[in-house]
């Protein structure tokens, strides 16, 4: 499967995140999945590829140019791609991977997982998209999906277009 990783460009202040993380990648190669993600060679988008490839796996990242500095372009992947906007990376990443995957992470990664979910709902894509709530990072963002939901903003097939998980280990089952 080629799994697409929305995560942060910067490691936050945990590092057992930052090993987990890392621990994630080299499994994401051992099981034959090829990663895919924005392209950047900092934060945990880096350790993240960084961990895949040393582990033997196959690496695709997508950033648009603008971006190939700030991000600081990872040059030493299997393949990157550059593209000319946000949306052109994230239909890409749409058109490239098999499963969503959000990491903690910032304003990007919210704006890609929302993307995704979006165009899941608009059924433009069917595939999973999988939030991984590492130490309850995204509970409050559960809890107000079910508000959505509660509050008849979401359907309950809507809401259901994302699963929840608490660990790198259940993320790793789902992915078996």
């Amino acid at each position: 499967m080629k799994i697409c990783v929305f995560c942060g460009s910067k490691t936050g202040f945990s590092q057992k995140l930052v090993d987990e993380v890392r621990d994630f990648g080299i499994f994401l190669a051992t099981k034959g999945h090829g990663l895919v993600y924005g392209g950047g060679r900092v934060g945990l988008m880096g350790v993240l590829a960084d961990s895949v490839l040393s582990a033997g796996g196959h690496v695709t990242g997508i950033i648009p140019r603008f971006l190939s500095t700030a991000e600081v372009a990872k040059d030493d992947i299997s393949e990157l791609v550059f593209v000319s906007s946000m949306d052109e990376r994230k239909k890409l990443m749409m058109m490239n991977s098999d499963v969503f995957i959000t990491i903690p992470g910032g304003f990007g990664s919210m704006d890609e997982l929302f993307e995704m979910l979006t165009l899941r709902q608009l059924d433009v894509h069917q595939k999973r998209n999988i939030i991984l709530s590492y130490q309850g990072f995204y509970e409050p963002l559960k809890q107000q999906m079910n508000r959505m939901r509660e509050d008849g903003f979401l359907l309950d097939e809507t809401r259901n277009l994302c699963e929840f998980v608490d660990s790198f280990e259940e993320l790793k089952e789902l992915l078996k």
